[in-house]
């Protein structure tokens, strides 16, 4: 699996998750989304916090761990 990061349901259990699939424990674990379920379409966000917004800085701050300048509503 080529990826930088993995998204799991803003439900899920990161714990949880590795222990059943411990071959994705090398890769930031991401939470948050609201987009598994329409019923909760909207009530989610996630906010990234840096100078030049774009898909690149956001990859940079997840793989640099970065988090203090990741906030998830």
């Amino acid at each position: 699996l080529q990826a930088d990061a993995l998204e799991i349901s803003l439900t899920g259990d990161c714990s949880g998750f590795l222990r059943d699939h411990p071959e994705t424990e090398t890769f930031p674990l991401i939470t948050g989304s609201d987009a598994h379920a329409l019923e909760v379409l909207g009530t989610h966000h996630t906010e990234f916090h840096m100078e030049r917004p774009g898909f690149r800085e956001i990859r940079e701050l997840v793989l640099e761990k970065k988090f203090q300048s990741i906030r998830i509503r």
